[in-house]
């Protein structure tokens, strides 16, 4: 925003009549310093939507009352000069035109300007046969000096052509329409408005020309013959400046009349080249040739000092004498805003704060606890006082009755107090009425029995019918600082948070500007409009009360605060409040606030709040730092930062002016002062941003809006995202088939490795099955051997035991053929034992390493011959006759130790169950098989023994024997237990007394 070179010229009233009505104005010029692209201001107008436009030699600017738009080469494309000529055209019609040096043509349009390839508007073929001529009447007066022409553009494009004494109509296309003869000097001013043509004469004579007629126009205003009129062709407006005083003219039929609208400037001095009036808000544009653009506006208030040799300009409280004097509680009179009188012996008594005036214009103020009354009929210098207990802080006089507010300051000890005067006794004796808690800081009479009394924390409200008080709620922590009724509403104000409302016995409380200012409110007065002005530290504001009024409807409902700055007129922004009253107004409407700098005035029906009424724009967007305009829709791509430029034009205070932004539908946020608001990286897709304002008093919002659509990069398109999915599905798929691949081939390793340890353990398993059958046979081993030892052992053993007693007591009375006989007993006893032994110590070894059994060849003759041999005594004893009938030459591929077992135990059996008899081994070939038999003559077998026999076969066969039936000897069961090891087969035929015949069998692979 530029910052202006800000001139004030205040043309105040100070201490004299002739200064009475001046009118002030604040000035701010506008220079290449703050903001304009060059100091020589061609031209000025408004377009349609209200912005400011400049004419300059270095491009055509817009002005939106903040900040200056430069348009020229830099961001006009093909635009060859920027030096801009004068403006024509139509603002309804949005299309106004302008012609640069080297002709180019351009249309402002849409708030923007661009180069237009319509080249009606350029005349300058036309009148090339002119050696010179003006194309467009500048804005200010010219002199034609012979064979100038000058084209005065009229609405429907036809145009006068003024020069060399004669005055011509043309048609748009060039054709003549009408010609006037017409002398005239070269200080003859020519000049349209209303598309007639006017011309203004050194006597100051005004005519008009009409087709067929000249007009002579009467002129009420009276000037001197240097008097310059100025043309505003686009805005249709006429100025006259003469003797430092600007009129703007208004033209009728036949008169034409002006109203000051400017004064305070030498025209010539600043060059002041064209004019632009706004109307609407009394502010006037002036444009020079060397200081660029001036921008005056009316000031409505008037600040009138009250100083003093013995006093300050410090003010709180005001009263009204009559329709037109105020007297202050420091005694100073104003009288039509200007100091009249000051009475010192109020200046000397009063400590700023009361000032009450009674029926008989009696002044009472007050210092400290001290309550003075001064009479009007001694012009305010006899007085008389009396003293309370606490400061005096407020007071209001009505009727007959002085209400007194006393109380210790803030923070301090003691209560508040309310007292009551009757003004009608002649004595000063104030009664008190109730207690507060604190000091009494403000009153306000509701009613003809209600009073109510701020304090410096809360209201009370006190009904003098039946003498009650009671604490209004809602306040109770709140500074009132004063009280303003309208009608039967109750306005408060305070010193920390704003204005409350008290109606229908309720409080209602309000929001706050936007930077809190009207958080120390110290004073309310309402205007003849529905206005409420509240003065503040920072200024003053105006607010309709409908706004408040709708607030309270709905609490959504936006409230217009109008804020004044010193800027307005007054010279100090901080105004004062607890002064009692806090401010006045008059008879004539005009209203008078006190400040720090004395008293401000000002008349409500007068003065014209410049407001935001018109539309917000988001009409330019910087993308990635390029600028370009937009309409109402926006298409991005492939952009990082987009920054919004916010418009609207408003030509007033800007702190009203308050304009946000939101976008898709997410929170209003504000916009600075820079009028921009950015985004970075906009996500892919459709977006709305939507900005509002609020236009002044008693209205909505006013909404614009722009669309924008923001063009996906690929890798944030639709197609870019199915190619995404379906390449991340085409992972995921291809990520779980080769997941199950390798979990398959890890199932399979698994597998295999299962199957691998399962096979381990199935032949662990195998392994311990047989570990425990081998263990199981061994116990089943032991437990035969146990069985034989028991059985077999112990027999022999007995026998050898009872012979050796015998013999040992019997030695001495024995004969020899005894003692032989039982040395041959002994001797056969533990042979027997000796050769069983051998046999238990055989089987062992073969029964627990049977897997360690090793085939040979071997003859079987020698190895039964050799049996033979062995048990030849107990044969010779038994007197047996034992043959081998088995040829020499044959042998046998068996395991040798085991075989001669076998034989061992079934030779063994023959030889005990034969005496005096015969055993014979033979042998024979039955088809594939080999049968060695041994048959004896001894006793034979009863069927029992054989049905036991045979029984203990098939057990030990299926490995069910586990000799639980006893047998007469151990060698039968070994011999079936070996013949099993060496897949051999035995068969028993024998009768009791006929002898046994044991057949053994075998395969012949052998």
């Amino acid at each position: 925003m530029p910052q202006p070179r800000i001139i004030k010229l205040l043309f105040l009233l100070l201490f004299s009549n002739f200064l009475l009505g001046q009118i002030s104005y604040s000035i701010n010029w506008y220079s290449d310093s703050e903001g304009l692209p060059q100091n020589s201001i061609k031209d000025i107008f408004p377009d349609k939507y209200r912005f400011i436009w400049l004419s300059t030699e270095n491009g055509l600017v817009r002005y939106d009352g903040q900040n200056f738009k430069l348009f020229n080469d830099t961001n006009i494309k093909g635009l060859r000069s920027n030096r801009m000529k004068f403006f024509e055209g139509n603002i309804e019609s949005d299309s106004l035109f302008s012609v640069n040096n080297a002709g180019d043509v351009l249309l402002i349009n849409n708030r923007r300007a661009t180069i237009t390839k319509d080249q009606s508007r350029n005349f300058q073929p036309l009148f090339r046969k002119f050696k010179n001529y003006w194309n467009t009447p500048p804005p200010h007066p010219i002199q034609l000096l012979k064979n100038n022409y000058m084209r005065h553009v009229l609405s429907d494009r036809s145009f006068y052509l003024v020069g060399d004494n004669s005055i011509k109509k043309y048609s748009r296309s060039g054709t003549l329409i009408s010609t006037h003869n017409y002398a005239f000097t070269d200080s003859t001013q020519f000049f349209t408005k209303d598309d007639g043509l006017f011309a203004l004469d050194k006597n100051g004579k005004i005519t008009r020309f009409e087709e067929n007629r000249i007009v002579p126009i009467h002129m009420d205003l009276h000037f001197d013959s240097n008097a310059l009129i100025y043309a505003n062709n686009i805005a249709n407006q006429v100025f006259l400046y003469s003797n430092e005083k600007l009129y703007h003219l208004s033209f009728t039929e036949k008169t034409v009349s002006g109203q000051i609208i400017f004064e305070g400037i030498d025209f010539n001095t600043a060059r002041i080249y064209s004019i632009y009036y706004d109307q609407k808000n009394e502010t006037t544009y002036l444009g020079s040739l060397t200081k660029g653009l001036c921008i005056a506006k009316k000031q409505y208030f008037q600040n009138i000092p009250t100083h003093t040799k013995t006093k300050d300009d410090i003010e709180y409280g005001i009263n009204k004498l009559n329709d037109s004097t105020l007297l202050t509680a420091t005694g100073i009179e104003i009288q039509n805003r200007k100091l009249v009188t000051q009475y010192n012996k109020i200046t000397e008594n009063s400590l700023r704060y009361i000032a009450q005036l009674d029926s008989d214009k009696n002044f009472w103020i007050s210092k400290g606890r001290t309550l003075s009354k001064f009479y009007a009929n001694t012009s305010y210098n006899d007085y008389e006082s009396v003293s309370f207990n606490e400061n005096i802080r407020s007071a209001l006089i009505e009727g007959s009755n002085l209400w007194i507010g006393t109380g210790p300051e803030k923070n301090g000890n003691g209560q508040g107090i309310l007292f009551l005067l009757d003004l009608n006794n002649p004595k000063i004796t104030p009664t008190p009425i109730f207690q507060t808690p604190q000091m009494i800081t403000s009153l306000a009479k509701y009613n003809d029995t209600i009073l109510f009394a701020g304090t410096q924390q809360g209201l009370y409200r006190y009904n003098q019918k039946n003498n009650r008080i009671s604490r209004v709620k809602g306040l109770e922590k709140e500074y009132i600082r004063s009280m303003y009724q309208s009608e039967n509403d109750l306005w408060i104000s305070t010193y920390e948070d704003g204005v409350f409302l008290y109606r229908d016995s309720k409080i209602w409380s309000f929001p706050l500007d936007k930077n809190r200012y009207l958080s120390t409110t110290h004073c309310i007065i309402e205007d003849g409009k529905g206005y409420l002005w509240m003065t503040t530290n920072k200024g003053i504001f105006q607010v309709h009360k409908n706004d408040l009024n709708d607030y309270l409807e709905n609490n959504d409902n936006p409230i217009y605060y109008h804020y004044y700055d010193k800027g307005s007129g007054f010279s100090n922004n901080e105004f004062n409040g607890g002064g009692c009253p806090c401010g006045v107004q008059l008879s004539n409407q005009d209203i008078a606030f006190p400040s720090l700098d004395g008293l401000v005035f000002f008349n409500p029906s007068r003065v014209n709040p410049i407001v935001p009424e018109n539309d917000v724009y988001i009409d330019e967007i910087i993308v990635d730092g390029k600028h370009q305009f937009v309409d109402d829709t926006l298409t991005l791509e492939n952009t990082a930062r987009v920054t919004f430029q916010i418009t609207s034009p408003f030509y007033g205070n800007t702190y009203n002016s308050q304009i946000e932004i939101q976008m898709d539908g997410g929170i209003w946020e504000p916009v600075g002062a820079s009028q921009t608001l950015s985004y970075t990286n906009m996500a892919p897709g459709k977006h709305f941003i939507k900005a509002r304002k609020l236009p002044g008093f008693n209205s909505g919002y006013h909404y614009s809006g722009i669309n924008i659509y923001v063009v996906p990069t690929f890798w944030q398109s639709n197609f870019f995202k199915a190619i995404l999915i379906l390449l991340l599905a085409s992972l995921i798929y291809s990520t779980i088939v080769l997941r199950t691949r390798y979990v398959t081939k890890k199932n399979i390793l698994l597998k295999k490795k299962i199957n691998e340890h399962t096979l381990q353990l199935q032949q662990t398993v195998h392994i311990l099955r047989e570990a425990k059958e081998e263990l199981k046979n061994q116990v089943s081993q032991q437990k035969k051997l146990v069985t034989a030892i028991t059985h077999d052992i112990k027999t022999p053993l007995r026998f050898l035991t009872l012979t050796s007693k015998h013999s040992f007591e019997n030695f001495e009375n024995r004969s020899p053929g005894e003692f032989h006989e039982s040395a041959k007993a002994m001797y056969t006893s533990s042979y027997q034992l000796f050769h069983f032994i051998e046999n238990v110590l055989d089987y062992s070894f073969i029964s627990v390493d049977s897997k360690k059994l090793d085939s040979v060849t071997f003859y079987l003759s020698d190895l039964i011959q050799e049996k033979i041999k062995f048990f030849g005594n107990i044969s010779e004893s038994r007197k047996l006759q034992v043959e081998n009938r088995i040829p020499h030459d044959l042998s046998l591929s068996y395991n040798q130790q085991l075989f001669s077992i076998i034989i061992h135990n079934l030779l063994d059996n023959s030889i005990k169950h034969t005496y005096e008899g015969k055993i014979v081994f033979w042998c024979q070939n039955e088809e594939n098989r080999f049968i060695l038999n041994i048959e004896d003559t001894g006793s034979g077998m009863t069927a029992e023994i054989k049905a036991q026999i045979y029984t203990q076969k098939e057990s030990i066969a299926n490995g069910t024997y586990k000799h639980e039936h006893k047998q007469k000897g151990f060698g039968l069961t070994i011999v079936m237990e070996l013949l099993m090891m060496l897949d051999g087969d035995i068969s028993i035929t024998s009768e009791a007394g006929k002898g046994t015949l044991v057949s053994i069998s075998f395969q012949t692979s052998h």
